[in-house]
């Protein structure tokens, strides 16, 4: 059976948790206020692009799941794969 808004909660939950492992990370790096500047930018193109990508398969592949929902976990889904990919990114960079 299918709760509405679990997978919301359970996505804030990881965000949380990304935010927790990642701004350690940056710190551990050596990684100052313009650099975190550049991670809050990269990362909000990456999850303006995953985003669309959602949006299409969405459109494409399942029509019928309620857009409420759907919107929601596409946003907050979003946010943490743009955040992880370009900390992970920028650390992997800032080390070489």
């Amino acid at each position: 059976m299918y709760v509405p808004f679990l997978d919301a909660f359970l996505l804030c939950f990881l965000l949380i948790l990304s935010l927790i492992i990642i701004v350690p990370l940056m710190v551990l790096v050596g990684a100052d206020k313009r650099d975190l500047v550049k991670l809050v930018g990269a990362s909000a193109l990456i999850s303006i692009a995953v985003f669309i990508v959602f949006l299409l398969v969405y459109y494409l592949f399942i029509p019928d799941l309620d857009f409420s929902i759907a919107i929601t976990s596409f946003v907050l889904a979003s946010i943490i794969i743009g955040l992880d990919f370009s900390a992970a990114l920028f650390i992997l960079f800032k080390k070489s």
